[in-house]
């Protein structure tokens, strides 16, 4: 497996932003997720502010975390930028789906 990111690598000099793109949504997409399945039940209230609050957080969170990789770490700002928010997106689409295939099992409260 070594072997295989070592060609990647040696292939694609921006293989280490897009792996680190990809690590930080996955990380973002799995906290935003379990925050909001413990929400989901309470009432329709409840669950926007919370599902707003984790949102700005988390984003807000990957901001600094994104500027603190381009500028201690000096990755390429474009590829970066690029990959993270390109797997975020696609990462908040998977989320999205899975939260509306969930809130038809659970029952949700009105407020």
């Amino acid at each position: 497996m070594l072997i295989l990111l070592k060609f990647f690598f040696l292939l694609n000099p921006h293989f280490l932003e897009l792996i680190i793109g990809w690590v930080l949504s996955s990380v973002n997409v799995l906290i935003g997720v379990r925050i909001l399945e413990k929400a989901l039940p309470e009432s329709q209230k409840k669950f926007l502010i919370v599902s707003f609050g984790s949102m700005m957080i988390r984003m807000f969170g990957t901001v600094i975390i994104l500027l603190l990789l381009i500028l201690l770490f000096h990755f390429d700002r474009t590829s970066f930028v690029f990959s993270l928010f390109g797997f975020y997106f696609f990462y908040l689409l998977l989320e999205i789906l899975y939260l509306t295939s969930l809130s038809k099992k659970i029952n949700i409260k009105k407020d």
